[in-house]
Formats: C-alpha cells, structure tokens, sequence
C-alpha cells in the first residue's frame, strides 16, 4: 500500500529508540551503555549536518537578535519610567 508507515524503512532515530523520552537518568546510561560496543567496534564517526561557515552565520544572527531584544528591553524599560 502507498504510503503505509509498515513499508518505510525506519529512521536512525526511532532503530536506535531516540523517538521517545528517557524518563530515568538511569534507563539513559544503560541504553547508551548497550549501543557503545557497536558504535565503537564499528569506530563510528559523528556525522555533522552543519559545516564551520553555516554555524559562524548562525552564531551571528542569535547574537543579532540577542541585540535587538536588549533594545526592545531597553526601550521597554524607558517607556514604563516615562509611565510614571
């Protein structure tokens, strides 16, 4: 059937069960405990998504908007003691 969630293959994140929440830190260290013989018998690599120059642009626009919410502050502040 087109469409099926049964014919999708599953993502990396729900084989390796990350599509849920841990709910003990416990649980967490012994599932992580269980996946690193693989990973590192494998000598798995981390795969970035983002290279040097995407996260340079995008440390400057958060400290963009950083900036502009000190105004927007500033400004709030201000206009609340013009208030009184």
């Amino acid at each position: 059937m087109r469409g099926s969630r049964d014919a999708q293959p599953q993502s990396r994140s729900v084989s390796l069960g990350l599509n849920r929440r841990i709910p003990e830190k416990q649980i967490l260290i012994e599932e992580v405990a269980a996946w690193e013989p693989d990973r590192n018998a494998n000598r798995t690599k981390a795969d970035w998504h983002f290279t040097t120059a995407n996260a340079r642009i995008k440390v400057e626009m958060i400290e963009a908007m950083r900036r502009s919410l000190s105004l927007i502050q500033l400004w709030s502040a201000h206009v609340a003691r013009c208030r009184r």
